[in-house]
């Protein structure tokens, strides 16, 4: 179980008592949890754009994730977050340089900012009216 491989590493490595396990979370506590939180590290090697990316840095949290899939796309500032090597050395500077950043959860909030719901009914309105022609 990945689980408890990873909480006798924790332990082993003398942080267990700062590392959380929370398992299954109701999806309405996210928020609070997100915005609790230092950072949001999901190093994927493999990965769409995930809504968990966006759904942290709306909340304030800067994301370490590596290079894949859609990351480019979410993480287009410093204030995002950052994009590291899928490598434990990596992974590693990227989480210390987001907790040296200490960026207001405002700046990191604005990133997510176009994937709100007014923006994209703002950019199929556009689309619409660019489709026909102003008409």
């Amino acid at each position: 179980d990945d689980e408890v491989h990873l909480r006798n590493l924790a332990n082993d490595l003398r942080v267990g008592h700062r590392v959380h396990f929370l398992g299954s979370v109701d999806h309405d506590l996210l928020p609070l949890i997100l915005s609790a939180s230092d950072a949001m590290v999901l190093p994927s090697a493999r990965e769409g754009l995930a809504n968990a990316w966006v759904e942290a840095i709306a909340c304030g949290t800067p994301v370490v994730t590596a290079d894949v899939g859609g990351a480019r796309e979410i993480i287009t500032g410093p204030g995002a977050g950052i994009l590291v090597e899928r490598t434990v050395e990596d992974v590693a500077a990227g989480m210390e340089h987001m907790l040296a950043a200490r960026m207001k959860q405002q700046v990191v909030a604005a990133y997510a900012d176009r994937f709100s719901w007014q923006q994209h009914a703002a950019d199929l309105a556009a689309y619409y009216e660019r489709l026909t022609g102003g008409a």
